[in-house]
């Protein structure tokens, strides 16, 4: 017996001892790698099929893979591996190792499957396997957006209905400085540069603050017309934006209130719908839009948040009245409007109160019933020469120290008089009232209104509460005390026209 058949003989015992019994995937795969390295080695004839095999390592190599087909599903001996027979529980799991082999691996070829069923699927360019349209994906369904609550719905109408009337205004001498774009497009927007109402469209009427215009005002001497005073940028109907020069039509500076007149071609202004301040109710809507730090049209949301504020929105000017609002307010916003859910003017937007020079939500605008009171004046003086009108409102005429000068003149209570306003002598003044002025021993305090009607009187924004309360006509009782006296004075008036 030659090498070979001997060893022939030698693998055909040891295969033929092989007996039905549960398999270990460990002894499988030992008899693999043993059954492996015989059949590199040498040619043989397998037991199992009776098949001669080649030295052809091709051969070899397939037949190694049918053998360990073979092998995965017959019962190994277990004298061949040197142990005893297994027992039940052994079996059980021999038997659970194999269903989790056979689920992994029917797993991985499911997955291969998809995978290349999917490369096909591009390559094909979406076509089927007989190149008919490949039934479309299930269609994405993407939520509505664009899709607007009620009161959003409100909002962006009134913004519509009103923000063509809100214009840009910048003083002539604010053009004038070096840096007129830098100041639009910076942090810091100085006085000059703010909004403005188109009050009536057909006659090119503007409404703004007195403040926005001041500096070009207070730079033409006293007695001489005043044209031009500022540049107004208005959107037409068109949508285009286009810039006309602002003439003085006349100007309250104690209300904090000036009207311009531009020259606009017929059409070209859309004007604001008025409202009634006097029917504003606190916690209601309120939209402030204007032109803050020079980004034009700009809409802030809030309520109102207060009435019948007495508000100084620059010194020497004090409004009663004022609505108070959380709607962001900030500077370039002073001169728009500020309207209702509806869109309709409820007041012009005129101050803030801050520690920072930036809102912190409490904003102030003067009413939309004084507004037009005062705007009709203003337009009805200019019509009799007059541009720093005379208005129907009463008024005390005077100046008042401020809170450093009453303190600096020792006086501890009420308002004093540091002058009297007018060109001629008040109904105050005719009545024995003095004001601070020079003596001989140095400033002498003018008399401090304590009372007014008999309503103790605090600060000047309180008096002028008081006053404007009342009518033009009207009498009225002014208590005073005097320096070096404690005693009180009495003074009866008839309340005359406040100097604009």
């Amino acid at each position: 017996m030659t090498g070979d058949e001997g060893v022939r003989v030698v693998l055909s015992k040891k295969i033929s001892s092989v007996s039905m019994q549960s398999k270990s995937v460990v002894r499988k795969r030992a008899r693999v790698r043993e059954c492996k390295r015989e059949m590199m080695n040498r040619s043989f004839e397998c037991s199992v099929c009776s098949v001669s095999t080649s030295k052809s390592v091709v051969r070899k190599r397939v037949r190694v893979r049918e053998c360990k087909r073979e092998m995965m599903n017959t019962s190994l001996n277990e004298d061949r591996w040197g142990g005893d027979e297994r027992d039940d529980d052994e079996n059980d799991r021999v038997r659970a190792m194999r269903m989790i082999t056979t689920k992994r691996g029917m797993g991985r070829a499911v997955t291969l499957r998809m995978m290349i069923g999917m490369m096909m699927m591009m390559m094909m360019g979406g076509r089927g396997e007989n190149g008919a349209e490949a039934e479309p994906m299930a269609e994405t369904i993407v939520g509505n957006v664009t899709a607007l609550t009620e009161r959003e719905e409100q909002i962006t109408k009134a913004f519509d209905r009103a923000s063509k009337a809100c214009v840009n205004v910048v003083d002539v001498t604010l053009l004038s400085q070096s840096g007129m774009q830098k100041s639009m497009t910076g942090s810091i927007v100085p006085e000059g540069n703010g909004s403005g109402v188109v009050f009536d469209a057909d006659n090119g009427y503007i409404v703004t603050n007195y403040h926005v215009v001041q500096q070009a005002i207070s730079l033409v001497p006293k007695g001489r017309e005043i044209g031009e005073v500022a540049k107004v940028t208005i959107e037409m109907k068109n949508g285009q934006s286009k810039t006309f020069p602002g003439q003085l039509v006349g100007y309250a500076r104690s209300k904090d209130i000036a009207v311009l007149k531009i020259n606009a071609e017929k059409g070209a202004l859309t004007g604001i719908t008025f409202g009634s301040s006097e029917n504003v109710k606190v916690g209601q809507n309120a939209l402030a839009i204007g032109n803050p730090f020079g980004f034009d049209h700009t809409l802030t949301t809030g309520i109102v948040s207060g009435k019948n504020r007495t508000i100084e929105t620059f010194p020497g000017s004090f409004v009663s009245g004022a609505i108070q609002t959380d709607a962001a307010i900030n500077p370039g916003n002073s001169g728009g409007p500020l309207i209702d859910i509806n869109g309709y003017l409820i007041g012009i937007n005129a101050a803030i109160f801050t520690n920072t020079g930036q809102n912190v939500g409490v904003g102030f605008a003067i009413p939309v019933d004084v507004v037009r009171r005062v705007v009709l004046q203003l337009i009805e003086n200019n019509k009799k020469g007059l541009q720093e009108g005379v208005l129907d409102f009463p008024g005390l005429n005077c100046i008042f120290a401020d809170e450093k000068v009453r303190k600096a003149l020792k006086v501890n209570a009420g308002v004093v008089i540091q002058s009297f306003d007018g060109k001629e002598k008040t109904a105050l003044e005719k009545a024995g009232a003095l004001a601070t002025r020079r003596g001989l021993s140095g400033i002498v305090a003018g008399d401090s209104i304590i009372k007014f009607n008999g309503q103790i009187v605090n600060s000047e924004r309180e008096l002028r509460a008081l006053v404007e309360s009342e009518n033009v006509g009207d009498s009225a009782t002014v208590t005073v005390t005097r320096e070096g006296s404690e005693k009180e004075l009495d003074f009866k008036i008839i309340l005359e026209r406040a100097v604009a």
